[in-house]
This record gives structure tokens, sequence and C-alpha cells, in this order.
């Protein structure tokens, strides 16, 4: 009984190195961001709260109805550069859209994209795999189409 009580004691008392431990980093705890929507000098206010991402105070979207996430960074002489950040997904009304996003300041860019992960559990650029496979599926079609389009042209030349 005293060994089951010391080993207690000993496992209550030590660190707990739970998931990747030492290993993990600090996240960013910026949940909100003052940042361009749309385009540039188009100001807007991003936030995360909870299960949503909203815009300006905005109903938002909830993780499970975005696509697609993609980052570019367009260098500028004059501003140094803007990251700009598209979210596809899906509406209310099963339709497909987006969002666009605009930093200029990299830190900002930074902690959005550590925020922008977190929310859905992808890195930035990440497709869910039944987007994946859609356009893996649409990509082929448009190939064969192109391809029979020239064989068409092909055959009417020959002629």
């Amino acid at each position: 009984m005293k060994r089951f009580l010391l080993l207690l004691i000993i496992g209550l008392s030590a660190p707990a190195l739970a998931d990747l431990g030492e290993a993990e980093t600090a996240m960013s705890q910026k949940s909100t961001f003052d940042i361009w929507c749309g385009s540039s000098e188009n100001n807007c206010k991003v936030s995360f709260e909870g299960d949503r991402l909203k815009v300006n105070g905005g109903e938002g979207i909830t993780s499970d109805q975005i696509l697609r996430t993609d980052q570019t960074w367009k260098a500028n002489f004059w501003s140094g550069g803007t990251y700009t950040f598209t979210i596809t997904y899906r509406k209310k009304n099963g339709t497909n859209s987006f969002g666009k996003f605009l930093i200029r300041h990299v830190p900002t860019a930074n902690a959005f994209t550590d925020q922008l992960s977190t929310f859905t559990g992808q890195y930035v650029g990440g497709t869910d795999p039944a987007t994946a496979a859609a356009k893996k599926g649409a990509d082929a079609q448009r190939t064969g189409t192109m391809l029979k389009g020239v064989q068409m042209i092909q055959q009417g030349l020959a002629q």
C-alpha cells in the first residue's frame, strides 16, 4: 500500500509531457485581426470566435464549411508586398463561394496563418479529401474534353 501511495504521489507531482511535450511551440493567442477584406484598403475585423470565423462581427462560417485555403505573396516595390489568403467555403444554400483577406504586416500574416491552420485543422493551402477528389475528376474531364476537341480538329484538317 505504501508503495502504491508513493507511486501515486510521484506520478501526480511529475510534469506531464503529453502530446509533443517540449517540442510544442507557443501558438499565437491573437484571435482578432484588423486586416483588409476583398481588396486592399477595405478595412475589416476578422475574428476566430469559438467554432466560427467571423468578419466584422457577422454570423461567420464554421471550419467544416471550409473546402480549401490558399496563401500567396505578391511583392511590391513600394509596400514590400501583400499576403493574400483565399478561403473557399460552402455557403448555407449549398453553393461554393470564397473570401479574400489581405495582409501586409508579416508578423500579422504569420499569426493569421497559425490561427487559420488551427481553426481548419489543415495547413494553409490544404484541401479536404472530397474536394481534392472532385478537383481531380474535373481536371480529368477537362483534359479529356480538350483531347477530343483536338482530335476533331485534326480529323477536319485531314479531309
